[in-house]
């Protein structure tokens, strides 16, 4: 254990865990910790959190990382802050570069003791292709109520395929119900992929850069905010509920849907407030649609227990980009619990995008009359 008692610590190289037994670093919360290089952890404890290195001990002020977190072996590690209250782009927890799973099952936990202040950890990104791999929170009883959001910020695109979760239930005491919540904030310049089978209660926050995820069979997360950026699901993505103020919506973001020609869908299980003025941008992602168009079919993307601030024809809020060919036409309709967005694909614009661009061609013929 190297304890801090309150003073800062900095590595100028990288930090490498090679042991069975717990390590831990820090141990108060006006400690700062800073690390010039990578840490790289390849210990031999397996997932047991008595084995785990414990980075910032049960929470520090900050953890900057200068290079990435380097996963070599199937092991846990814990990033614990403690630090004032903050927001998602000035984290109390930062590491530069990637979070590299690689083909490990190992675990990431954000946070270790509870506190009733939200913590931020950013990374450059999330690799990794073992579905077994996990990002949560510590799961002691003493963690019980923690708040840890991931911040995104993706410099290069990335892909993991492990899951983000929250416990439910504590590792020392089976009986004790916990209720702590993992958030999802995405505010880079490239896209993540996150592919795995997660299951997160907290919110998901998109502002800049792509955000394409998974959510598990069963599951929903929190609240969906749109301020940026696009976002796009990989199969299903579902949401107690979701606010549209920026950004895009992607749909065919995935070869699985490309081959059987079926967009992705999201599910809001509450109320879709359209609160940003102009049109949602559908963005297809230049799929070939040759084979959809005019086949009189209508394909659902969102489907919403109520609607906020939305029109009553969809085309006035809705406008598709990145399409190969065609036109889309968009619809609201009646579902099983609420409302569903569909969409078709016609050779010609729909009749109300016909007459606008005849009405452009009227207004630009007159003006050439009266010069």
């Amino acid at each position: 254990m190297f304890r801090t008692n309150g003073h800062d610590l900095t590595i100028l190289e990288d930090v490498v865990y090679n042991s069975y037994a717990v390590a831990l670093i820090g141990s108060s919360s006006s400690t700062n910790i800073k690390v010039g290089g990578n840490v790289r952890v390849l210990g031999s404890g397996g997932l047991s959190r008595y084995n785990a290195f414990r980075l910032g001990g049960d929470g520090v002020g900050s953890i900057k990382i200068g290079g990435g977190i380097i996963f070599e072996k199937q092991t846990r590690m814990q990033l614990t802050t403690a630090g004032n209250a903050s927001v998602f782009d000035n984290p109390q927890s930062v590491v530069s570069g990637i979070a590299d799973f690689s083909g490990y099952a190992a675990r990431l936990d954000l946070g270790r003791r509870s506190g009733a202040i939200e913590q931020f950890y950013s990374f450059g990104g999330l690799s990794g292709s073992n579905s077994g791999a996990v990002i949560s929170t510590d799961a002691e009883t003493d963690s019980n109520g923690l708040v840890s959001t991931l911040v995104l910020a993706n410099s290069s695109d990335a892909v993991f395929a492990g899951k983000i979760t929250n416990p439910t239930t504590a590792e020392d005491n089976a009986s004790t119900i916990l209720t702590n919540t993992v958030n999802v904030v995405m505010n880079g310049s490239a896209e993540q992929t996150l592919s795995g089978d997660n299951d997160f209660r907290g919110y998901v926050t998109v502002q800049s850069g792509t955000l394409l995820l998974r959510t598990a069979s069963g599951a929903s997360h929190g609240k969906l905010s749109l301020n940026g950026g696009k976002f796009g699901a990989i199969g299903n993505a579902s949401f107690a509920s979701a606010e549209w103020n920026g950004g895009s919506i992607g749909f065919f973001n995935t070869d699985d849907a490309i081959a059987v020609m079926t967009p992705e869908t999201v599910t809001i299980n509450g109320e879709f407030l359209k609160a940003g003025s102009g049109k949602i941008t559908v963005d297809f992602n230049g799929v070939d649609t040759y084979d959809l168009i005019d086949n009189g079919q209508w394909y659902d993307l969102i489907e919403a227990a109520s609607l906020s601030g939305f029109s009553d024809e969809a085309d006035d809020d809705f406008i598709a980009v990145n399409l190969s060919d065609g036109y889309a036409e968009f619809q609201w309709v009646d579902g099983d619990f609420g409302k569903v967005l569909q969409v078709s694909f016609s050779s010609v614009p729909e009749p109300a995008a016909f007459a606008a661009l005849f009405g452009l061609l009227a207004l630009f013929a007159a003006a050439r009359k009266r010069f």
